[in-house]
């Protein structure tokens, strides 16, 4: 019987087990390396992938962003010289009517003045 102290010396059984195991567990380090390795270069591509796709979309989302924007400025611009066109003549008419409401208030000032100078 062997104790705690004394070492177990190795029978030849005992060494080619550990082989066997050190083998199994280099093999399956190997596999597992390989495995590893197979599925980081899924994952960077996929993400490369979607990454490509991300870009295309988001030339697009600012492509349709700027053609959007220059629309609604165009279309702004449009309201904006029209409320201008429109706001012009009304105020053209007003003065129209001013003037012509001093006409006749210049022509009887002008007789009045005619008439007492005379």
């Amino acid at each position: 019987m062997t104790d705690a102290t004394t070492p177990e010396i190795p029978t030849p059984e005992t060494s080619t087990e550990a082989v066997d195991a050190l083998g199994r567990l280099r093999a399956d380090l190997r596999e597992a390396g390989e495995n590893g390795k197979r599925q980081w270069q899924e994952a960077l591509g996929r993400t490369r992938d979607a990454l490509a796709s991300t870009r295309a979309e988001l030339t697009k989302l600012s492509a349709s962003t700027r053609e959007a924007t220059l629309a609604t400025y165009a279309r702004a611009e449009r309201r904006g010289a029209d409320l201008l066109l429109r706001l012009a003549g009304q105020v053209r008419v007003h003065v129209e009517a001013f003037e012509a409401a001093l006409r006749p208030r210049a022509a009887g000032a002008d007789q009045e003045t005619a008439g007492a100078s005379a």
